[in-house]
């Protein structure tokens, strides 16, 4: 959607992290600021590409029984179910993770153990 990586260690500190940008994009009612301005698709359908990073942030939620299921899913984007409003967006809320050190080609990094909460 917004044409960047889940870690971009080139961004400033607070942006760093997607989740963290879009929590504060969605809370600060900007989420359209996200969305990729190199595309001409996701300008010329905005509307469309905010109601599908809606819904992503709705299935994002930490409660596994507060997530939509993949019917909820499909009958909001055929426009039959309309999507319940998020107010609270504290499950985009990560654990502070450490910023990788730098690996000689000789050593290779521990992989970062997983931060989701439950099954997807």
């Amino acid at each position: 959607m917004c044409g960047r990586k889940n870690l971009d260690y080139s961004q400033p500190e607070e942006n760093e992290c997607l989740l963290h940008l879009v929590k504060k994009k969605s809370e600060e009612g900007d989420l359209v600021d996200i969305l990729d301005k190199r595309s001409e698709d996701m300008l010329l359908h905005s509307q469309e590409a905010l109601k599908v990073t809606r819904i992503a942030i709705w299935c994002l939620q930490s409660d596994c029984s507060k997530r939509l299921s993949m019917s909820k899913v499909v009958k909001v984007l055929e426009g039959v179910m309309d999507m319940d409003y998020i107010s609270d967006y504290s499950f985009l809320t990560l654990t502070p993770m450490e910023r990788p050190r730098e690996v000689n080609a000789s050593e290779s990094a521990a992989p970062l153990p997983s931060i989701l909460p439950g099954p997807r």
